[in-house]
């Protein structure tokens, strides 16, 4: 929870890129290096990007504007039903960064619920770092409650294994349940040390 007091009055200065076809306005790489230079770890994905894949059969997704909270832009997620996994539906974030064996791990990211058909109301999320091919060998496991209100939520793992450099992705599991949920900016860290 320690990274929620820390980034969220940073992200003034660290905005989302839509596209990865757009140019970071002038500017973003000071701010990132800012950005940088006062968390604790050393970022494994680029905060600023959007470029995420969105997978499952059934599924809505659309960017939308976040003014003032979560980078001012996320992403919105339909799932029509609860699926037979989790990760029927999801969202795969692509880390910039290997994987080391033993390596303390921790994602940070804005998200709420809009709907969901769950007893509380709350959307059903959950989250894993893993490969981006067969078998997507993971860990970290987490299936999460979002409220309706945006947040800053905070999963911390130890990584199990090793995946080389451009072959890791956070994957968000969307189709615990029949919801809209919104996520936003996402920090992944490197807790090693800088």
């Amino acid at each position: 929870m320690y990274l929620r007091k820390l980034v969220a009055p940073l992200l003034a200065s660290v905005m989302l890129i839509t596209s990865p076809a757009l140019p970071a306005p002038a500017g973003d790489d000071d701010a990132l290096a800012a950005l940088q230079a006062a968390l604790p770890g050393k970022l494994m994905n680029d905060p600023t990007r959007m470029d995420w894949v969105v997978y499952g059969r059934g599924q809505k997704n659309r960017r939308i504007k976040t003014p003032g909270v979560g980078g001012g832009i996320a992403l919105q997620v339909s799932s029509p039903h609860a699926g037979a996994n989790p990760y029927d539906i999801g969202v795969n974030i692509p880390l910039n960064a290997p994987v080391i064996p033993d390596q303390p791990i921790t994602v940070a990211f804005w998200a709420r619920t809009v709907s969901a058909e769950t007893p509380d109301g709350y959307g059903r999320l959950g989250l894993r770092i893993q490969m981006n091919e067969a078998p997507y060998a993971g860990f970290g496991d987490k299936m999460m409650s979002i409220g309706p209100d945006w947040q800053i939520h905070e999963v911390r793992a130890r990584a199990d294994r090793a995946i080389g450099q451009g072959g890791a992705v956070i994957g968000f599991q969307i189709a615990a349940a029949r919801q809209v949920v919104e996520i936003g900016q996402i920090y992944v860290l490197d807790m090693s040390g800088k």
